[in-house]
């Protein structure tokens, strides 16, 4: 088990995650990510960030929502009543 890095209580409960890197933008302030591929805060409203990528159009950009949908709908069972993969074990 990884140690828990040492952070305020407050940061632990907001970003439980510890190998991420959690950055403070404004609004039209961006970071780059490989040199190439470019993240910019284009507003914020209610709550919700509106976020600009521009990336290589070699380089995938997919909200994660989509691609937890997309493993979820390649796990069903078979129509033939197999089981799912880890029910077998």
């Amino acid at each position: 088990m990884v140690p828990a890095l040492r952070r305020p209580a407050m940061a632990q409960r907001l970003y439980p995650i510890i190998h991420m890197l959690i950055l403070k933008r404004k609004v039209g302030q961006s970071f780059l990510i490989s040199g190439n591929i470019t993240v910019k805060l284009l507003s914020t409203s209610r709550g919700v960030a509106i976020i600009g990528i521009d990336a290589p159009k070699a380089v995938p950009v997919l909200r994660e929502e989509i691609v937890d949908r997309q493993i979820v709908a390649t796990m069903r069972p078979e129509p033939d009543g197999n089981k799912w993969p880890e029910d077998s074990v």
